[in-house]
């Protein structure tokens, strides 16, 4: 648990940290180079890189199906510091909506399995290779190129659900990948049983 709510911290805080840098420097990320010599900015870039380490720690030892929806409570964080910090104002959908966030946090913790499915890489690699998971995974790739060729370029300006979904269904590969890599280094680690010699595991490295 330790791990899901400090990594909730660091992420959500880092992308008010960053903002606060960016608006120090009046600058606007990919435009220009002030907020580099920043030293808000690269807190938050470096809480963020924390942030996503301890998500990963988070997925060797845990479900993803605990931990990934726990990473809704960094969008709370974000929120609430950004309206004492940033001022930003925090109307009632937003605080809404947070709650609910909280509110599903709890209910994931009390009923989501205490431990993952996965151990190492060969019992990951029997689960990715079943016929149901792998027409997921076809239909999420072609999905994602049709989003990509056909639908961001007409309607990705006007709709943000457009960039929301292709990052939803490319996470969605990306989160279970990492649970897999993510179990085999434990697993190397503490039983000392080889994982790096299994061609899967390389296989996997891409996708995370």
């Amino acid at each position: 648990m330790p791990y899901y709510t400090l990594r909730s911290i660091f992420i959500g805080s880092s992308f008010v940290l960053k903002k606060k840098g960016l608006l120090r420097s009046s600058a606007i990320a990919g435009e220009g180079h002030a907020y580099l010599k920043s030293k808000l900015w690269w807190t938050g870039m470096i809480m963020m890189i924390v942030g996503e380490i301890l998500n990963f720690v988070a997925y060797s030892f845990a479900p993803a199906l605990l931990v990934t929806p726990l990473g809704a409570l960094s969008v709370v964080v974000c929120s609430v510091l950004s309206s004492i910090v940033l001022k930003e104002k925090l109307n009632l959908p937003g605080k809404i909506g947070c709650a609910l966030c909280i509110v599903g946090a709890v209910v994931i913790v009390l009923h989501a399995p205490a431990q993952a499915a996965v151990t190492d890489i060969d019992e990951f690699k029997h689960f990715v290779i079943q016929p149901g998971f792998l027409v997921y995974m076809s239909l999420v790739i072609v999905s994602c190129l049709v989003i990509v060729w056909k639908v961001a370029p007409k309607y990705g300006k006007k709709h943000m659900l457009v960039y929301i979904t292709i990052c939803s269904l490319i996470g969605s590969l990306s989160v279970v990948a990492t649970q897999g890599l993510g179990a085999a280094i434990v697993r190397n680690i503490t039983t000392g049983t080889p994982q790096f010699n299994h061609w899967f595991i390389y296989v996997t490295m891409i996708f995370v």
